[in-house]
């Protein structure tokens, strides 16, 4: 729970300065008082402060019960699967097409980071993959990448 809260934290600090750095394009007062800016001020300033406060607790709680807050080496490995292939999956998705790279994707992360037998991940990655497919193109129209599969 200590890495949850630790990552928690620098997401909504990275939230919190892009917050503050829109905030700057708004104007700063309005004829009545303070303008559009305000509210997006005191928010970015509050993301800053509460999740700045949580970074620290969360360090100071692990530091104090001996824990580290690195990942171990198969935690490193799977952090560097995941954002692998998450960049090869935007970086092929308009050549592959979405049937074809969603469905590889699907298999390579229950492979890599789940626990489940090959027939298993297999069929996992066939339901994820025209669930979407079937959500996002028939349901909503939303048109997917067909590569060259032409799936």
């Amino acid at each position: 729970m200590k890495r949850a809260d630790l990552l928690i934290s620098v997401i909504f600090f990275v939230m919190g300065t892009w917050v503050l750095w829109q905030a700057t394009m708004l104007p700063q007062f309005s004829v009545f008082g303070p303008g559009p800016d305000f509210m997006p001020n005191v928010l970015g300033v509050l993301l800053l402060i509460l999740s700045s406060l949580l970074f620290v607790s969360t360090v100071r709680k692990a530091a104090a019960a001996g824990e580290s807050l690195m990942p171990d080496r198969q935690g490193l490995y799977r952090i560097v699967v995941v954002v692998v292939a998450l960049f090869l999956y935007t970086a092929l998705l308009d050549a592959v097409g979405y049937l074809v790279l969603t469905f590889a994707y699907s298999l390579l992360m229950l492979a890599a980071l789940g626990k489940y037998r090959w027939y298993v991940s297999l069929a996992l990655a066939a339901v994820i993959t025209f669930t979407f497919y079937w959500s996002f193109v028939t349901l909503l129209g939303v048109p997917a990448p067909k590569g060259i599969f032409s799936l």
